[in-house]
């Protein structure tokens, strides 16, 4: 069957003139997904669907969708508003530690992790996934039980966390004679236990490559390692720790033919999926983001005094147009203000451009923006 395809340049003036945004993904399997996540309020494409001029079509894939965003710079710059109609998403995958391969574009959206597949675990996942598996309610799964299977896979880390840097290694250097790389199959790691100690036993120079990176233990693993690989060891992990805390405990309450699902590890892989992705859902994706100066290109804050009042207005375009502010929360420091802008990449919330006009008094002399607290006005100062 033949598949449709789309013109860049139409459907960049389709968003512009009918106000649907435009989201341009990796691949196709990423398309139900954020569909659901911006509640089907977006046309949401993958890049090999859409069409050059020259009758050539891009590639899936992030390299892809980067070079379709390149493709529109000139077209936004030269009309601003374009950016609250278009949006390329992409893992961040391992940029940030390999030269030159990062890129920041107007409205290119990069995850905060390698893949998002990482942000699939959570204890709400694990707690949905426990219900899935063995027919228990919510309220019969303890804290205590959620602890314990999460530290255990949390015991696993540290081998993850070489099976990250030996994968990156290899990207790094070409001539590196890895035994993991990005291609590797999860299930491959996890049923070869030989490739594993192969990788424990360049520890040392997995180290020195670490701190040559500014790598650490500490280093948020979901941002080393292939989402499918991460998630593939959290769904084996927790099935051997929920069958074993279901053994040790004797979970009564629990029918024993209910429990017939352990018979299939396959079964209970898609149960898994389909469990941390219904909890995606609910939560990952739910989660907020902090807005940050970086993020508003043309912010512009203006004093102005109103009978004897003082105020500023603050004013911009967040690039990141699939996001929407949720809420805005203003705290006094006494001769400060600090403004946060929580977003989120879904639902409603308060539209773009970013307007927030706001009284105050005589002796503050600095208003902050975000979590890390920047200085975006100064009582006295001109330019900020």
């Amino acid at each position: 069957m033949a598949q449709i395809e789309y013109s860049l340049s139409a459907l960049v003036a389709k968003a512009f003139m009918t106000h649907v945004p435009l989201i341009i993904v990796e691949g196709h399997d990423d398309v139900y997904f954020y569909n659901t996540i911006t509640e089907d309020k977006n046309t949401v494409l993958p890049s090999e669907l859409i069409r050059k001029s020259n009758e050539s079509y891009y590639t899936p894939g992030c390299e892809g969708v980067i070079n379709i965003i390149t493709d529109i710079q000139e077209q936004i710059h030269r009309n601003p508003q374009i950016r609250n109609y278009v949006l390329g998403v992409i893992d961040y995958d391992c940029r940030r530690y390999i030269e030159n391969t990062d890129v920041n574009l107007d409205c290119l959206f990069k995850l905060k992790y390698y893949s998002y597949e990482s942000h699939f675990i959570s204890e709400n996942s694990l707690r949905l996934l426990i219900t899935t598996i063995t027919n228990a309610t919510c309220s019969m799964i303890s804290d205590e039980v959620i602890t314990i299977v999460m530290d255990g896979f949390n015991e696993i880390r540290n081998n993850l966390f070489y099976i990250a840097l030996e994968a990156l290694k290899a990207r790094c250097d070409s001539s590196y004679t890895a035994v993991v790389s990005c291609d590797t199959k999860p299930e491959t790691l996890y049923q070869d236990n030989r490739i594993l100690q192969s990788v424990l036993s360049k520890q040392q120079e997995l180290d020195s490559f670490a701190t040559q990176k500014n790598i650490s233990l500490s280093t948020d693993i979901r941002q080393l390692i292939k989402g499918k690989i991460y998630l593939y060891a959290f769904v084996m992990n927790a099935y051997e720790n929920i069958k074993k805390q279901m053994e040790e405990r004797h979970m009564e309450h629990i029918p024993r033919e209910e429990v017939a699902v352990y018979q299939s590890k396959t079964k209970i892989l898609l149960f898994l999926i389909t469990a941390f992705v219904l909890c995606l859902f609910m939560s990952a994706c739910y989660s907020s983001y902090d807005l940050k100066k970086a993020q508003i290109p043309d912010l512009k804050v203006d004093f102005c005094s109103e009978d004897n009042n003082d105020y500023i207005i603050i004013s911009g375009t967040p690039y990141h147009s699939a996001l929407v502010i949720k809420k805005i929360i203003i705290n006094d420091h006494g001769n400060s203000i600090n403004i946060k802008a929580e977003q989120q990449l879904c639902g409603s919330g308060i539209g773009l451009p970013f307007y927030l006009k706001k009284q105050i008094r005589k002796n503050i002399s600095t208003i902050t923006l975000g979590q890390e607290n920047e200085i975006i006005w100064e009582r006295g100062v001109k330019g900020k």
